[in-house]
């Protein structure tokens, strides 16, 4: 038999004997089931659902335990994390049509003369369209399935290692799942033909739409073939070279080269300066993690926290309810003696809890001081605003989980009866909602005030007890603490220490995944500077050939192509600080608002930018 903590024992037996010595099952049984496959359930909905259908059968909400890591892993996302994935994956297609576009381009470019050839011996226009799909399909054919197969061994050893930590940090048995989708990987080439495909729309027109005269006179380095030069209009750069400076240097020539295209420069400063703006963005989310003051929601005071373990509705150990434990609270003066006297324990401070009977349903209510209250409503994603001078003097009530603030039917303001049970007495309370916490210990928190008015004693019904010590004490201290407990049922007993491995495992794993994400993106987006820098160099060959021939040196033109990549980042930087700043600030108040994982105090994210 195994000690669970809690003053009972489990044990496992053959159903022969359970027959044999317990007849026909008069006891009570835990059931484990799985919805069919044909009833629609995503990970958000699942919980509802299943909730739903024990209520149809007769089960109260609180006896249904749902597998949340099961769910999350076999199930379909929610709606939000399908919109953020969409959202995400339309970047990218993005992103990948304009580096494909710009490799047309030079292709175009190049080839300009030979479609000129083509066209000139009877190919239509609709002809040359046809050629370049096809091309462009060649070129796609052996590139996406490589592209696939490395993006799911990439998902896969991605996958693997987030699980793997998550089950590390909740101390779960690995959970069995099957990654591999042929809809998924199906749905993903198909995405990247549809990108190559739409990515060579604009360059088939352009060579469909060009005269056999036209091709045959191009000129590299000119900014546009077709129409625009039919109506008589001179392209930017002669606009450049006809300004004219007393003195030409190579900075100048530089930015000649760039305002020769001007469209084109700006369309990739922009493009590669949304890359830098989701990065900002991002950065002010995973810069601004606090893991400490995530690990203090779990230990909020001192480096040891000892709370009662208890449940309601135990019919198989009603001992282990909290209306029954509170009767004989092992947090008691004998124990926090005994924590005091221990050696190198500096403070031991409590909380004190009670029991709510609302209509026949209980729950439990924390006893919170005004410094406590503020601290619970700061963390964010409160209903309302609840405020603890205006509970004290109403003697309000503050439902503990926002989230879940509407399954119950009620709304702020309306009238609460109930009655409060500290273990010795009952005391019928008239009171009302005042708000709700974005997440709490317990269903309900009254505040200090309202305990001492309802007539309980400070430290009569304590739920938690915190004990401090300092750092270098703290392993002897923690092994003192577990040789006084051991002995008593009904107490669980929290580190700061373990809290704070477990919520920079949290943050580790938030980053790698996002950084994982934001690295594709880059690469893709920068790989665009790249194909903007060959489209110069390949275009104005017989320009550079020119300047060399009248005294350019190989060092200069290489110093000029430097300048025009430090003007396309300067650019880029512009793009990404004017947006990326302000829109990663707003992100950062959102998140902070709706108490995602690790949002305290907003500070710049010097660093990642």
């Amino acid at each position: 038999d195994e000690d669970t903590g809690n003053g009972s024992y489990r044990g496992l037996v053959s159903p022969e004997f359970y027959r044999k010595y317990c007849g026909s099952g008069d006891g009570l049984c835990s059931v484990m089931f799985r919805m069919a496959d044909d009833i629609a359930l995503d990970s958000e909905s699942a919980e509802d659902v299943i909730k739903g259908y024990a209520k149809e059968c007769g089960i109260s909400s609180s006896h249904v335990s749902v597998n949340t890591m099961y769910i999350m892993l076999a199930l379909s996302p929610g709606n939000e994390i399908l919109m953020a994935c969409i959202a995400l994956t339309a970047c990218v297609v993005l992103f990948s049509m304009i580096v494909i576009y710009n490799i047309f381009q030079v292709s175009l470019v190049r080839r300009m003369h030979e479609y000129g050839r083509i066209k000139a011996v009877g190919a239509t226009g609709r002809q040359l369209k046809r050629m370049i799909s096809r091309e462009g399909m060649a070129l796609a054919l052996p590139s996406v399935p490589a592209g696939v197969a490395a993006g799911y061994l990439v998902a896969y050893i991605s996958f693997d290692w987030l699980t793997n930590t998550v089950n590390v940090i909740q101390e779960n048995a690995a959970v069995d799942f099957t990654f591999f989708s042929p809809l998924a990987v199906f749905g993903s080439a198909l995405l990247a033909f549809a990108t190559v495909w739409l990515a060579m729309v604009r360059p088939k027109r352009s060579i469909a739409r060009i005269s056999a005269v036209e091709a045959m006179e191009y000129r590299e380095g000119t900014q546009y073939v077709g129409r625009r030069q039919r109506k008589g209009r001179r392209s930017s750069r002669s606009s450049v070279m006809r300004k004219g400076h007393s003195e030409v240097n190579v900075l100048r020539l530089a930015f000649a080269d760039i305002a020769s295209d001007r469209r084109h420069a700006v369309m990739t400063m922009v493009t590669m300066g949304l890359t830098c703006v989701l990065f900002v963005v991002m950065a002010n989310y995973l810069g601004n993690i606090d893991t400490e003051y995530e690990a203090r929601k779990a230990v909020p005071h001192g480096r040891f926290e000892i709370a009662l373990d208890y449940t309601f509705y135990d019919e198989a150990y009603p001992e282990n309810d909290l209306d029954n434990i509170l009767k004989d609270d092992p947090l008691n003066s004998d124990l926090i003696s005994r924590l005091k006297a221990t050696d190198g324990v500096t403070e031991v401070t409590g909380r004190d809890i009670l029991v709510s009977d609302m209509g026949g349903q209980l729950d439990s209510v924390e006893v919170l001081s005004r410094d406590d209250f503020e601290r619970a409503y700061s963390e964010g994603a409160a209903a309302g605003q609840p405020d603890y001078d205006t509970a004290s003097e109403r003697n309000q009530m503050i439902y503990g989980w926002s989230a879940f603030l509407e399954d119950t039917g009620m709304k702020i303001g309306d009238g609460l009866e109930t009655t409060l049970f500290n273990g010795s007495k009952h005391v019928p309370l008239t009171s009302e909602l005042g708000g709700s916490f974005g997440q709490c210990r317990s269903g309900w928190v009254i505040t200090e005030d309202t305990y001492r008015k309802l007539g309980f004693m400070p430290g009569s019904s304590l739920g938690t007890l915190w004990v401090d010590c300092s750092e270098e004490d703290a392993p002897q201290v923690e092994e003192s603490i577990r040789g006084i407990i051991d002995s008593e049922d009904h107490l669980d007993m929290t580190t700061l220490q373990r809290s704070r491995h477990e919520q920079e495992l949290g943050a580790m794993m938030i980053k790698y995944a996002v950084y994982l994400l934001l690295a594709v993106v880059g690469i893709i987006g920068f790989a665009n500077l790249a194909n903007t820098m060959i489209i110069n160099i390949t275009t104005k060959r017989r320009e550079y050939g020119i300047m060399q021939a009248v005294g350019m040196t190989g060092r200069q033109l290489g110093r000029g192509l430097s300048y025009q990549g430090l003007l396309y980042t300067g650019g880029t930087l512009a793009v990404s600080i004017a947006a990326g700043i302000p829109l990663g600030y707003l992100a950062f108040k959102w998140c902070r608002k709706s108490a995602l994982f690790g949002m305290n105090v907003y500070h710049f994210p010097w660093m990642e930018i």
